[in-house]
């Protein structure tokens, strides 16, 4: 999934830039094309898709990071616990 989003990226972005910079060909209403005011209402849809995605990738990422940092904090405690069962193991076989 995140090999194919770049792709995605640049697609959306290239987009935007079309629309942006007035794509003249695309404002021709013959042959079933649209009109610049369809053009505004796509240019809207593609700018809040992308900015939800934004969004869900933010969530995401956060999500993660949450996960990596309670996943942390248990293999502390594990270390530590492994390193208090050598310990008291060492102590039985001195004692």
């Amino acid at each position: 999934m995140s090999t194919l989003f770049p792709l995605r990226q640049d697609g959306i972005l290239h987009l935007m830039r079309q629309f942006s910079v007035g794509d003249t060909a695309g404002n021709r209403t013959i042959d079933g094309g649209w009109t610049p005011a369809q053009g505004g209402s796509t240019e809207k849809s593609l700018l809040e898709a992308a900015h939800d995605r934004e969004k869900e990738l933010l969530h995401e990422i956060t999500d993660l990071q949450c996960r990596l940092i309670r996943t942390q904090e248990e293999l502390q405690k594990y270390k530590t616990d492994n390193a208090q069962s050598k310990s008291q193991k060492a102590d039985e076989l001195q004692g």
